[in-house]
């Protein structure tokens, strides 16, 4: 989607009030539907992973981790290719079939209860627990809403660190396309941009991992040290955006920006595993996600209206809250 970016920003311009008015209420409600459907089903479908592996879980989420870049590799030939040939509907309705084909993947899903090795002892047990509780009032169900886990310091670290940097990390995945084609880059050169991102978020996944995973005895990196170095790489890389120049200095760009924020992807969800307990992950990275959603939000447009009354000074804008963001992990 990021590859038609410059479409989307362009087309306003030409077209009347109130054909404007409803592409605008189409397009909100799309984005809007959009991002409620993929954090539903996406994080969710993260959280049963680790229910499903909880012994190779570190190198299962390798693998789950670097959907992100083969996604970008993938969906921008699609939309390339779907909404050149078949327009904007079409399109948008091919790539809605397309997702829609996973909803049937849900009918394989088998509790992980039912792998247990010792699934048989572990049913004879609720089943006398039950007989035992019959007819007593149960209070063990815990609250719907639980904040507990923000008790952990380091978790609020992680929240607040997450939320500065989200400010301006992602501000590339958005403005990347639009940057090129005022450059005069050709949509061709745009795409494959955008593939090289893709396959560099992959490798920064897969090369984090394996330092997680397979640490050296010579030298020990932390995952607060990782989560700090991909992000600092990720505010190098915008630096390097407010300045780069030709097809070259774009390719390099999204080789930097991509390793980094593959591996920072990684990294902050592991720092949170291993700081929070595993019984209560699902809500400690529920909330890292949310605080990570609401400054993209914000953060993203700001720098845009600054891109437009000085060319490229948004990065820069970018740049520092990204930068806050990783040094606030040293507290």
């Amino acid at each position: 989607m990021n590859h038609f970016s410059p479409i989307i920003y362009n087309t306003p311009a030409r077209l009347p009030l109130y054909e404007l008015f409803c592409s605008g209420r189409l397009g909100c409600s799309y984005g809007a539907l959009m991002s409620i459907a993929i954090a539903l089903v996406r994080e969710s479908s993260a959280l049963m992973v680790g229910q499903y592996f909880k012994r190779r879980r570190d190198f299962v989420e390798i693998v789950v981790q670097m959907g992100a870049g083969i996604g970008v590799i993938l969906f921008s030939v699609f939309f390339k290719e779907a909404l050149g040939l078949m327009g904007w509907r079409l399109g948008l309705q091919a790539a809605t079939g397309l997702l829609l084909s996973a909803f049937f993947l849900g009918t394989f899903y088998r509790s992980a209860s039912l792998y247990h090795p010792q699934r048989r002892a572990i049913l004879h047990l609720k089943t006398q627990r039950k007989k035992v509780l019959k007819g007593k009032p149960s209070n063990d169900r815990p609250p719907y809403f639980d904040f507990s886990v923000l008790r952990l310091k380091s978790l609020r670290m992680i929240l607040l660190s997450s939320g500065i940097g989200a400010i301006g990390a992602y501000t590339p995945l958005f403005y990347l396309a639009l940057q090129g084609e005022e450059d005069g880059l050709e949509a061709s050169d745009l795409l494959l941009i955008h593939t090289f991102m893709g396959l560099a978020m992959a490798a920064g996944t897969v090369i984090v991992g394996l330092v997680v995973l397979r640490p050296s005895p010579q030298c020990l990196i932390s995952l607060q040290y990782l989560c700090q170095a991909t992000l600092y790489g990720i505010g190098l890389s915008l630096l390097a955006l407010a300045t780069v120049n030709g097809y070259h200095g774009y390719v390099l760009f999204a080789w930097l920006y991509g390793f980094c924020l593959g591996g920072y992807q990684y990294a902050v969800h592991q720092y949170t595993l291993d700081r929070v307990r595993a019984r209560q992950f699902a809500r400690g990275w529920s909330l890292v996600l949310a605080v990570r959603s609401l400054p993209t939000l914000f953060g993203v447009p700001i720098a845009g209206y600054i891109n437009q009354s000085t060319p490229r000074a948004g990065y820069y804008f970018s740049f520092t809250f990204t930068v806050i963001g990783a040094s606030l992990l040293f507290l």
